[in-house]
């Protein structure tokens, strides 16, 4: 078997996707133009296909290099390759439509979770951690929303009836005395700060999300 790591090329649109592909014959007979199983172009008839390196001994030699191309081409927009060899499926660069996004929020609506499938997650996740570099990435994802979930909303106030639902959700939440036990210790440990602005005390990271530079009475911005 001979085995080779190709590129298509749409020609019109830029698209472009790399693979890898094993074959008897001379690879450059080889009439495989990929079996587009995510990538639906809009016309196959004009893709131009280049072989980019074909002196491989062994498949998961080719495999490694397919995914080697592949990851150093994650962030272009017009690369076509969802699943990446040895890691799998990415969502880089990939938009739902308008009328995707509208039935995935309806049947999440309609989703409702067993006391049984609840109890399932919260098992599987109990005692995971996440590397440190992982911590850092959502850190930083959450710093990013937050920062323009403050600018959207500043100066916006709930209605009395939303205020109310509010209450009421939360009158309805209970805890055990050991968890509230948890809660408090947890409480004790946290840091307060006060605004300089409208001088209310709180712990450190709510303070900074909602007070400081971002706070009502700051007359700065």
């Amino acid at each position: 078997m001979k085995h080779y790591v190709y590129r298509l090329d749409d020609p019109i649109t830029k698209e472009f996707y790399i693979g890898s592909r094993s074959c008897k014959y001379n690879i450059e007979d080889d009439p495989y133009m990929g079996s587009y199983c995510a990538w639906k172009p809009e016309d196959k008839s004009r893709l131009v296909k280049t072989i980019l390196k074909s002196n491989f001994r062994k498949r998961e030699t080719a495999i490694k290099y397919e995914s080697a191309l592949i990851k150093e081409n994650i962030d272009n927009i017009l690369n076509r390759n969802y699943n990446i060899p040895t890691d799998g499926w990415h969502t880089t660069g990939r938009k739902h439509t308008i009328e995707t996004r509208e039935i995935i929020r309806q049947k999440r609506s309609q989703q409702i979770l067993t006391t049984d499938v609840l109890e399932m997650l919260r098992t599987a996740n109990t005692g995971k951690k996440f590397s440190d570099d992982h911590k850092n990435k959502i850190s930083k994802s959450k710093q990013e929303y937050y920062k323009t979930h403050t600018i959207y909303n500043k100066g916006l106030f709930h209605t009395k009836k939303t205020l109310q639902k509010m209450s009421d959700i939360r009158s309805g939440t209970t805890h055990s005395i050991e968890t509230k036990h948890k809660l408090s210790e947890i409480a004790k440990n946290r840091i307060k700060v006060k605004c300089p602005y409208c001088s209310k005390h709180g712990q450190k990271s709510i303070m900074v999300r909602w007070h400081f530079d971002n706070c009502k009475l700051n007359n700065n911005e």
